[in-house]
């Protein structure tokens, strides 16, 4: 069975001027995998008609499936429905569907000052099959140019991702014949995309040629997704989950759990909780983002007592109760420093386990010589305190989540 490929194209000048995010398109590649639908290009450009026709042509040209979005609304800036109408020879017509949801949602509201403009919203290319937006004012589009399925969406994220979910993908499957695609990403910590490249050569290289590894590394963490495909998804998942069993066994010092399963606090969570232990952390470096990555996920109270974000040096010595001769001594950014912390924040909440972080994140130097990048992360246990030594780069926020991330793991890897 050959494969359905698709493209994308966003429409709008915001996109194109850096004002808005472009998420959309993301979410339609993701969405479109899923069924088995590769995404072959993704345009974004302007509203302007000459280009929109040209580049629903070339689209067009490449592929049967074109899914669009933005230029649906009711200003003068909105375009794509003349467009459409101008490449399939279509003229634009009342549809009493779209006009009764428009008018009950507005009577609903209370709002009568724009109806007239908005009411324009019910105009729709005669030969359209037509798909009402619950949450908006402009329906989506489903229409055929030269055998090619053109489909135009909102521009709005959440009015196009309810109206893509709930109906237009079960259409897509319905007249399009694909193979099911499903795919599962192994957490991995602590380790490197190199390292793990080489690691696993043997292992990736025997895989079958339906079945893809991907390394997508972020911040000291590595992501391991392995997707397949096949016209049976009951062989297709069978055969993902036998392959992430074996890739998991072949990782056991930095293999989490699968990520729509599991993550890496949750795992810390689990393991305190089962010898009844308990957390805190004392933060410089990374600013609060260590006990924001912890108290994200519900539960933690019954292992995390709390934190001291202990940015400055004085709110070192005064909260946490850090020598003021040790920093002098050593520098605040240095391995005594970082274990004092632990110390002083573990005997303020009186817990078995206690991280702390300092280090210079740049892009200019603090209280300390130690170069940018330079990060210490101790780790007092209830029997020792061990400190470790990083260096993460030159880019502030760069420097931040690695730092936050190895912490974590740090912990992970002692419990």
């Amino acid at each position: 069975m050959s494969k359905v490929q698709a493209q994308i194209i966003s429409i709008g000048d915001e996109l194109l001027l850096g004002e808005t995010i472009n998420t959309n398109a993301s979410f339609i590649a993701k969405s479109l995998q899923r069924i088995g639908i590769e995404v072959s290009k993704i345009w974004t450009i302007a509203d302007v008609e000459e280009q929109m026709i040209d580049t629903i042509k070339s689209a067009a040209r490449e592929t049967s499936l074109v899914l669009m979005t933005g230029g649906l609304g009711p200003t003068n800036d909105d375009k794509t429905q003349k467009v459409l109408c101008t490449l399939t020879e279509d003229s634009l017509v009342q549809n009493k569907d779209v006009l009764a949801e428009l008018k009950a949602r507005y009577i609903s509201r209370g709002k009568r000052d724009n109806w007239e403009v908005n009411k324009n919203q019910s105009l729709v290319p005669a030969n359209a099959r037509i798909f009402v937006n619950e949450n908006g004012t402009a329906p989506a589009l489903w229409m055929t140019y030269n055998d090619t399925t053109c489909i135009a969406m909102p521009g709005v994220p959440f009015e196009m991702k309810a109206l893509l979910t709930k109906q237009i993908l079960p259409a897509i499957q319905e007249v399009f014949s694909t193979e099911h695609i499903y795919y599962r990403t192994l957490l991995t910590y602590g380790l490197g995309e190199s390292v793990l490249l080489h690691r696993l050569k043997e292992w990736e290289e025997a895989l079958p040629s339906d079945v893809k590894l991907a390394y997508l590394p972020s911040d000291s963490q590595v992501r391991l997704r392995l997707l397949g495909s096949n016209k049976s998804r009951q062989v297709v998942e069978q055969k993902i989950n036998q392959y992430i069993d074996e890739l998991t066994s072949l990782l056991p010092d930095v293999a989490v759990g699968v990520e729509e399963e599991t993550n890496l606090v949750e795992q810390i969570m689990n393991k305190l909780n089962h010898t009844k232990s308990t957390l805190s952390i004392a933060e410089s470096i990374t600013g609060g983002s260590l006990s924001k990555s912890i108290t994200q996920e519900s539960g933690v109270s019954s292992f995390y007592a709390g934190s001291i974000t202990a940015y400055a040096t004085e709110s070192k010595v005064n909260v946490l109760g850090v020598d003021s001769h040790l920093i002098e001594k050593h520098s605040v950014v240095s391995a005594e420093v970082a274990k004092a912390m632990a110390e002083g924040v573990s005997r303020l909440y009186k817990t078995d386990y206690a991280l702390a972080t300092t280090g210079e994140a740049g892009p200019t130097k603090g209280d300390s010589d130690a170069e940018i990048g330079t990060v210490f992360i101790a780790l007092k246990t209830p029997t020792e305190i061990k400190v470790v030594k990083h260096q993460f780069g030159k880019i502030r926020q760069t420097v931040i989540k690695r730092a936050t991330n190895a912490a974590l793991t740090m912990l992970w890897k002692e419990i």
